[in-house]
């Protein structure tokens, strides 16, 4: 099955040497505002818009390993010919390295060059963790571990070059300590960053009473560096289990058999296999139309997270076919 991931330009394209970036004016959850204190007035609802600073010239990275990765990409079947990692102001991001038009496609990622989790998988890591824990985990737990059981191959994993390229270090609130939450001063905000805490620490003993025999339970920091990398950096989209040539080819099999049923029946095959060949589509039809729109997978991608690095929007996925319309991201003013 040859579906990609793939990130169109929007909005007038991307001249060569500026950001790739996602579109701007994505809706964002409103948190409430923070009560007043004594030393501190509440704010007003609505801030006044951040001047915006000027973007700085993008210094494009070529150390040996982001260079090994790139290597690996391209054998892996990731396309970023226009693309180039680089660094604004010390944060990586990708740059334009050749003009784009809009709506070019300007990255893909093959399913099988991604860390991927499609609905209702049985558990790929039977040596890492039980079936019964992964079962039971929600999505997001469940890419946890599948990423941490890919790094605990070391060289033998097929992504190894993009696991190097994952940040070590991941700081979040939900691994802050008591005392520096509270520094926020924001009731609201410590109460939800405790919530997700309890929750990450009970899938965490979950996860670790629930290794597989002979593993070694992940530790309390790896299991939640892993849930912050998949937390912070997967893509989403409808699941579609079928590509264009599978139903094509399907098509074809119908058809061949409507036709062989009509000439050893005679003219009396040719309403049953009518029928028949109408049951077969309706059910494809519906399948794709309705059912497929319920269920969700998820996939961490390499090459193509590096373009959701700007605070200033967000950048969306999904799956297309090779060859096909492509699905993609907001892209790039």
């Amino acid at each position: 099955m040859h579906q990609h991931q793939g990130l169109h330009a929007r909005r007038g394209g991307c001249p060569s040497g500026r950001a790739a970036r996602p579109a701007r004016g994505a809706p964002r959850t409103r948190l409430p505002p923070r009560p007043a204190t004594k030393d501190a007035p509440a704010p007003a609802t609505e801030a006044a818009p951040a001047k915006q600073q000027p973007q700085q010239p993008p210094v494009y990275i070529q150390d040996a390993v982001t260079t090994a990765f790139l290597d690996w990409a391209k054998a892996a079947g990731v396309a970023f010919d226009r693309l180039r990692p680089a660094a604004y102001g010390g944060l990586r991001g990708l740059a334009a390295a050749a003009p784009i038009k809009t709506d070019d496609l300007i990255l893909s990622v093959p399913r099988a060059a991604a860390l991927t989790l499609p609905p209702r998988q049985r558990c790929p890591c039977p040596e890492y963790v039980t079936a019964e824990f992964w079962d039971a985990a929600p999505w997001f737990a469940r890419l946890g571990v599948r990423l941490l059981a890919e790094r605990a191959k070391g060289g033998a994993s097929r992504l190894q070059r993009y696991l190097q390229q994952l940040p070590k270090d991941l700081d979040t609130p939900v691994t802050w300590s008591d005392e520096r939450l509270q520094q926020l001063q924001y009731p609201y905000l410590i109460q939800k960053v405790a919530q997700q805490q309890q929750e990450w620490a009970a899938l965490h003993a979950s996860a670790a009473a629930s290794a597989a025999p002979g593993a070694a339970p992940p530790s309390r920091a790896d299991f939640f560096w892993a849930l912050a990398a998949v937390r912070s950096r997967t893509f989403s989209g409808p699941y579609v289990a079928s590509t264009l040539q599978d139903r094509l080819r399907l098509a074809g099999l119908v058809a061949f058999l409507g036709v062989g049923n009509v000439l050893l029946q005679g003219p009396d095959g040719i309403e049953k296999s009518a029928g028949a060949a109408v049951a077969v589509f309706v059910f494809n039809i519906l399948y794709e139309v309705i059912l497929s729109q319920k269920l969700r997978q998820y996939a961490m991608c390499p090459v193509i997270d590096l373009a959701n690095h700007s605070s200033s929007g967000t950048v969306g996925g999904g799956a297309a076919e090779r060859g096909g319309a492509g699905a993609w991201c907001g892209g790039g003013r």
